[in-house]
């Protein structure tokens, strides 16, 4: 997503989030297309907590991400937005 938005927006700006619902919101203000990828926004909700052993309290995070059609959803969003950044890039 900051891929492309650095490619359509002014190269003076820069973007300090990783929050790809914000990083979204930019992109369909440019491109209108990309609002057939905007469910893949939830993909915030794993974002933090994953990444970071104290991102959850009181346990890791493999301990509260067990279901593998979740995970096969997570990836499947996130496989939508790569296909809509390297079709514009492209």
């Amino acid at each position: 997503m900051k891929a492309f938005l650095y490619t359509v927006v002014e190269a003076e700006e820069v973007f300090f989030t990783h929050s790809l619902a914000e990083l979204l919101e930019r992109a369909k203000e440019a491109d209108p297309d990309f609002a057939h990828v905007e469910k893949a926004a939830k993909r915030d909700i794993y974002y933090i907590p994953t990444c970071y052993p104290n991102g959850l309290p009181g346990g890791v995070p493999s301990r509260f991400y067990t279901d593998p059609d979740e995970a096969q959803q997570a990836m499947l969003l996130a496989k939508s937005v790569l296909e809509m950044v390297e079709k514009k890039l492209t």
